[in-house]
């Protein structure tokens, strides 16, 4: 079979050395956007543009096209997107499955776009509980009652539906709440590292409790694991963030800081701005899993608490029940349709600074202004 491999970088020359030793397998070329490297050579083999790579592949001189997925999930599908369009065929463009790029499976794997049962990125609740009330919180954890605290077996059961479905996941974050509160969290890293090995692992958090809860056998888990911290520092903790800075250095934990001065509003009152796209897939990422279902982004997942905490109606959705589902296509195609809820999302404008309210972690003060912002 001749192929011609997708991009020509680190590791594509990765997955060239691979494909080098299959008897049956003839590499004919690299294609990659970037024009400095047409006309280059990688082992006596030219890198083309895509374009010149369609026209040997309508002449014949190559069958298939190979992406490797080493790189990140949604970079792969735009790319599959992009040979679709100037002229491959679905059935030509094929995934090298990341098993046997890693060395971890030697039976080669293509799969075509229909069986390519990766995700980009999965985030989930490991507890309901936090040691702030962050007014405008994303994820509405505020206004969750007590009582509706995660149950830890119900979220493992889940994420081994996931698994079950979702062979891949570039990037997956522990979130809360606030996670560092939860008694389960060594527990949970080990949990989804082993399902997913080759996964970025984060947890986020407020970092505030770092030194004081990340000690022994989490500690040692963090370090053996590679589970990184993703750390959102907050007004109330910055006195504290050098400090804790110092620590995660100190203890060889692989962290990241970003600060947060006030909170975006995530939704708009009314429904007038109608979302213009047929499908959230390339502009929703943030999907979650939340009590065996998934959904494309946490408003979908908690806007319940919202209204029930203010009395008001915002649609709500069911999401995609992990349990019903019969295969990843199924779960991929429902998962990214266009809810009604998206018509109320501020998506668009709320990583925009003038769209910050002021940061307050009083529950008191809290109202549905702090997750509101006027649409004009």
């Amino acid at each position: 079979m001749k192929v011609c491999i997708k991009t020509a970088g680190v590791t594509s020359r990765k997955l060239y050395k691979k494909l080098k030793q299959e008897k049956d397998i003839m590499v004919v070329s690299f294609t990659d956007n970037d024009t400095n490297k047409w006309g280059e050579c990688i082992d006596g083999i030219p890198v083309e543009s895509a374009l010149s790579a369609v026209e040997k592949y309508k002449a014949g001189e190559l069958e298939k096209i190979v992406i490797g997925t080493e790189m990140p999930v949604k970079i792969c599908r735009s790319m599959y997107k992009e040979l679709m369009e100037i002229g491959f065929a679905q059935k030509d463009i094929l995934f090298l499955s990341i098993d046997y790029l890693k060395g971890d499976r030697k039976e080669r794997t293509f799969m075509t776009y229909e069986n390519f049962n990766y995700l980009q990125y999965l985030e989930f609740h490991l507890t309901n509980r936090c040691n702030l009330d962050c007014a405008g919180c994303s994820h509405f954890v505020p206004l969750i009652p007590n009582e509706e605290e995660i149950d830890f077996d119900d979220l493992k059961k889940g994420l081994l539906r996931l698994k079950e479905v979702v062979a891949h996941i570039s990037v997956i974050r522990i979130m809360g709440g606030e996670p560092l509160l939860s008694p389960h969290l060594a527990e949970c890293c080990l949990l989804v590292r082993k399902l997913y090995p080759h996964a970025r692992i984060a947890i986020a958090t407020n970092g505030s409790l770092a030194d004081k809860k990340i000690q022994g056998e989490l500690a040692d888990t963090l370090k053996r694991e590679n589970i990184a911290l993703d750390i959102t520092c907050y007004p109330v903790f910055y006195e504290k963030y050098d400090s804790i800075a110092a620590f995660l250095k100190r203890n060889q934990l692989n962290f990241y800081m970003d600060v947060r001065w006030g909170m975006c509003p995530v939704l708009h009152a009314d429904n007038e701005h109608k979302f213009r796209h047929d499908t959230v897939e390339l502009t929703c990422e943030c999907i979650n899993l939340y009590k065996g279902r998934l959904y494309p982004c946490p408003l979908l997942a908690f806007i319940p608490y919202f209204n029930r905490h203010f009395n008001q109606n915002y649609p709500e959705d069911k999401g995609v029940d992990l349990y019903e589902i019969s295969s990843f296509y199924e779960m991929y195609c429902s998962l990214f349709k266009v809810r009604a809820l998206c018509d109320h999302c501020d998506n668009y404008e709320m990583f925009s600074s003038r769209n910050r309210n002021e940061f307050k972690s009083y529950r008191k003060d809290m109202g549905m202004d702090d997750w509101i912002q006027d649409y004009k």
